[in-house]
Order: structure tokens, then C-alpha cells, then sequence
């Protein structure tokens, strides 16, 4: 691996990355929900980086100039406009503003990560060493409290909630690991030396062995759907170049995943209430959790079909979805997001808004999936194109499941990989670190 000239566009990237990656980590400072400091914090970095390319008008203007001829870039300029249209009909006017600037500050982000992507050959290298750091912070937080419960009894399901972290909840830190994984795997393919890769793959382990303790069911269908990419794609590489070290680069790969599931196994068992098939065998519509989604999926689905076009605003189905809901609701808990981030914009923004949204993913897998098949004739361990891959299968995963959009820690790697996408469909990669 060569070592990388730290000039002034490294520099840069280096600092706004880092300041954008580690938004997930930012603390509440008082605030009741975390993620009021962490879009403030945005709000601040995004200032920052348009000042300083605003500090340079011609550098300002090519950026200008070549971000908004990116298709997903303006896939998603036009759903946030088209949300802000909202305003016009919704019932709560300020919610809709109150979305529609978070929102722009997601496409800010956006804009200032391409630029300076676009202005760095060794960008991929450089952001998967910070994402890896941000991921070794995370397992830190999570591990001290694992540690401490340990110590005191025996770890189950009970104390999941526990080791969330930095994050909000379980289902949220699961997640956030999850989706930093495929950049750690394209450090592990890059770095050859025996101590790195050593250490590589015990963070690996430690990473996918956390997810286990979380006993996030998302995260299961996540982790599966992404181990089965990574196999087809390697048994198609060793298909077509037959070369053995495809076949023991697929086992580097997986060794930490296997270790982690059979030392979790050996310390659990599946007696445990946090065991791999106890969460499964959860999976019913008897099980409480299920039959509240499948409430929230029928109630925007309902509202989908009666309203196909002019939804109830932007922001606005937690006011909405009271009343859909009313007759279930206990106490004053209210479902303030459907758990689905597709169902969400399409009752909120109508069809317009959910096929906007829907569009980035549809046009980012057709081009990276496009551009993978040119990988499977090279031997590279991890390629490019399948970080961006497995990360965007992530994130959809989540979106389907969750609602990542109202949460920092997760919008930030979908920003990373959205910039990162949108310099693969103009530019080639062969020559990146």
C-alpha cells in the first residue's frame, strides 16, 4: 500500500470526512433526544465547507457545475423541493419546514462530500480508514458497558438496549455497525501486511460478534443478504479467472463472521434469550413487535392508496398517523415514524415523492451492478464496486425495516456511499489506492 502525499485536497478531505463521520458520535448536551446536537452539528460543518468552497468562486462554480449533472443528485434535490411543496396542504405548515431544512442540509452534505471526492484519486482509501476509526469508537462505547454487565450477571436479551452506545437504541447501533463493515472489508483486501490484517480482522470479529449481542433482527437480514452477495460474487470471480487466492481471500473474508457466530454460540448457546434462533423464532405475527409494523405498514399503505398523490405533508404522519392508529395506542406513545422509510414518503409526499426517493436506489444499483461485472475478470479481494453494493443494500434494508432518514449516524455513511457512487458513474477507478 502506497503511502499518500498529504496535499491540500487530502487535507481537506481528511478533516470534513472525519467532522461528517463522526457526526453519529456527537453527545445530547442536554438535549432529550441526541439527534437535535447531531443535525445542529451538521448544520455547523456543512456551514463551514460551503464557506470555504465558496471562499474559491471558480473552484465554486465547477462543483456547481458538475454535481448537478448527477442524476442522483438531482433525484434527491427534487424530493426534497417536492416535499417542500407540501407545505402547501399540510397540516402542520412548520413541521414541513422544520423536515425540509434537514433535509437540505442532507443534500449540503451531499454537494460538499462530491466536491471534494471528485477532487482526490486515493478518496475511497482515505474514507475507509476514517469510517473503520469511527467503527472502532462505536465497538469502544458498546463493549465498556458489555464489560461492566458481565462482571455483575450473565448477559441476555434483557440488557441488549444497554450496549447501544453512542446511538439512540439496539436496533440503531446495529445498524450503524453494520453498514461501516464493507469499508473495513476493502481495508482488509488493501493492507497485505500479516500484523494489520491481523488486527483488521479482530476488529471484524468484534464487530459482527456485537451485532449478536444486540440480537437486532434487521441486522440478521442485513448481515445474510450481504454475506450471500459477497459469496456470489467471489464464487463468480473464482469461476471466471480460476485462481485459488479468490478462494482464500472469500475465507479471509468470512472467518471473522464464522468465529464470532461460533464463540457467541459457545458462551450462549441457544437457550439464551439473546441466541440467534430465540430472535428468530420471534418472527411471527404473534410476536408484538411484528404485528405494531405490520399496523404501521397497512396504515400508510392505506394512506398510499386513498391519497396517491397528494399525501399529508412532509413530516407530518406522526400527526397523522394518530388517528389511523388511535383505537392500538397506549398511553401517549404515538408512531411517530412507520418504521419504513418508503411507506413514510409516499403518505406524506404522495407517489411523486416515493418514486423520487425510490429512483436514487434504482439508478445507484443499476450502475454499480453494471459496473461490478467488469470486476468479477480481476482478482481484486474487495473491489470498489461491491463496497458500494453491500453498502446500499444496507441502508435499504434499513429504510424498509426503520426509519434511518431521521437519524445522523445513519444518514452520514448513506451520504459517504451516495457521493462516493456518484463518482463512480463518471470516473474510473482502476487507478485509486
Amino acid at each position: 500500500m502506497k503511502f499518500m502525499t498529504l496535499n491540500k485536497n487530502t487535507i481537506l478531505l481528511i478533516l470534513f470526512f472525519g467532522l461528517y463521520a463522526f457526526a453519529g458520535l456527537v453527545p445530547n448536551y442536554g438535549a432529550m433526544d441526541r439527534v437535535i446536537s447531531q443535525w445542529l452539528y451538521l448544520s455547523i460543518v456543512n456551514l463551514s465547507g460551503l464557506l470555504y468552497l465558496f471562499s474559491d468562486l471558480n473552484s465554486f462554480n465547477q462543483s456547481i457545475n458538475k454535481t448537478i449533472k448527477y442524476k442522483p443528485f438531482i433525484l434527491l434535490l427534487a424530493f426534497v423541493l417536492w416535499g417542500l411543496s407540501t407545505y402547501l396542504y399540510a397540516y402542520n405548515q412548520v413541521e414541513v419546514l422544520v423536515k425540509f431544512f434537514r433535509w437540505i442540509h442532507v443534500v449540503f452534505a451531499l454537494f460538499i462530500c462530491t466536491t471534494l471526492v471528485n477532487h482526490n484519486k486515493n478518496s475511497l482509501t482515505i474514507i475507509s480508514l476514517i469510517i473503520t476509526l469511527v467503527l472502532i469508537f462505536e465497538l469502544y462505547f458498546s463493549y465498556f458497558t458489555y464489560f461492566q454487565i458481565i462482571n455483575l450477571a450473565e448477559y441476555n436479551f434483557s440488557f441488549a438496549n444497554l450496549l447501544r452506545g453512542s446511538s439512540a437504541n439496539k436496533n440503531i447501533t446495529a445498524a450503524s455497525i453494520l453498514i461501516k463493515t464493507p469499508f473495513l472489508f476493502y481495508i482488509l483486501g488493501k493492507y497485505k501486511n500479516v500484523f494489520i490484517r491481523f488486527i483488521l480482522l479482530i476488529i471484524s470479529g468484534l464487530a459482527f460478534y456485537l451485532l449478536l449481542l444486540l440480537s437486532a433482527r434487521a441486522s440478521y437480514i442485513s448481515l445474510i443478504l450481504l454475506s450471500v452477495a459477497i459469496l456470489i460474487f467471489k464464487l463468480i470471480q473464482f469461476y471466471k479467472n480460476k485462481q485459488t487466492k479468490i478462494l482464500k481471500d472469500t475465507l479471509l473474508i468470512f472467518i471473522p463472521i464464522l468465529l464470532s457466530f461460533l464463540f457467541f454460540q459457545f458462551n450462549y448457546g441457544d437457550e439464551n434469550s439473546a441466541s440467534v434462533l430465540n430472535r428468530v423464532s420471534q418472527v411471527n405475527t404473534e410476536d408484538k413487535s411484528t404485528q405494531q409494523r405490520i399496523r404501521f405498514y397497512q396504515h400508510a399503505s392505506d394512506q398510499i392508496v386513498n391519497n396517491p398523490i397528494v399525501g399529508v405533508g412532509m413530516g407530518n404522519w406522526k400527526i397523522k398517523s394518530i388517528d389511523y392508529d388511535k383505537k392500538d395506542i397506549a398511553g401517549y406513545i404515538v408512531p411517530y415514524h412507520t418504521h419504513n422509510d418508503f411507506l413514510e414518503f409516499g403518505a406524506e409526499m404522495g407517489i411523486i415523492g416515493l418514486l423520487l426517493y425510490l429512483g436514487i436506489f434504482i439508478l445507484l444499483a443499476k450502475v454499480i451492478i453494471t459496473k461490478l461485472r467488469h470486476q468479477i475478470f480481476k482478482t481484486e479481494v474487495f473491489p470498489f464496486e461491491l463496497v458500494l453494493l453491500l453498502g446500499g443494500l444496507i441502508y435499504f434494508v434499513d429504510a424498509n425495516l426503520n426509519f434511518p432518514h431521521a437519524r445522523v449516524v445513519m444518514q452520514m455513511p448513506f451520504i459517504i456511499y451516495l457521493a462516493l457512487s456518484i463518482r463512480l458513474l463518471t470516473y474510473n477507478q482502476d487507478g485509486e489506492e
